[in-house]
């Protein structure tokens, strides 16, 4: 007997936008915008005429859907929700698994789009020349980024602030330095080579490269037993 595709039980219209929404961004890291309205129909178990009501066109489900993957909430959310009863070890695992996670998806997608269609910087500026037109410059952008970057930083410290005493450094550089060695040592374009792993970021993070670390704690007792 053949078998039909299920359509999506009706949702309230915000409900349906972000069905929407979710459904398009794993279609964009597998085909880049090549992706045809019928595929982002069936992803999304409606009908093409589905989309159409609530998307003008397919360039803007697809500038929604980008702005979807970039947008730190998710993320931020999840480092706010880390337990923060075990060893600082565990914790930063946790913690490293959700970057790897995020920017290595956010990654895939931004070279899947790149790649797909036969000029896809349109639909990767749109939001940018929008804004653009409403009065926003380029230092707004920029401090955008830099006010993403501050809230990742500030998860991050929040999450091995009860470890400070451990520390060489506020939780804070020690979050700023995390979120730099996950990003260049998974970047495909900045690693010089394979990914780092979790178990490397952490082990960098916390004792370097040097084989032994010196213990200052013992040095700068010894030194003062000289006066």
């Amino acid at each position: 007997m053949a078998t039909h595709p299920t359509r999506a039980t009706p949702l309230p219209p915000a409900e349906r936008r972000e069905a929407l929404i979710e459904a398009t961004v794993p279609l964009l890291m597998t085909h880049g915008t090549d992706v045809t309205t019928k595929q982002l129909a069936e992803a999304c178990g409606v009908a093409e005429g589905t989309l159409f009501r609530v998307f003008p066109d397919k360039e803007s489900l697809i500038e929604a859907a980008i702005s979807r993957a970039f947008d730190p909430a998710p993320m931020l959310a999840e480092l706010a929700a880390i337990d923060r009863r075990p060893p600082l070890e565990e914790r930063l695992a946790v913690v490293v698994g959700i970057l790897v996670d995020r920017l290595s998806r956010t990654i895939a997608l931004v070279h899947a789009v790149r790649l797909g269609g036969p000029d896809p910087r349109p639909a990767l500026s749109r939001a940018a020349r929008q804004a653009f037109r409403a009065g926003r410059s380029k230092a707004d952008f920029a401090a955008d980024v830099e006010r993403t970057n501050s809230l990742v930083i500030e998860a991050i410290a929040d999450v091995i602030d009860d470890d400070a005493d451990q520390l060489r450094c506020t939780p804070r550089e020690a979050g700023r330095v995390l979120r730099l060695l996950v990003f260049s040592g998974i970047h495909p374009g900045i690693s010089g080579g394979p990914p780092l792993s979790e178990d490397q970021i952490i082990d960098f993070l916390l004792n370097g490269v040097r084989r032994h670390p010196p213990d200052y704690t013992n040095d700068a007792a010894d030194n003062d037993g000289d006066h």
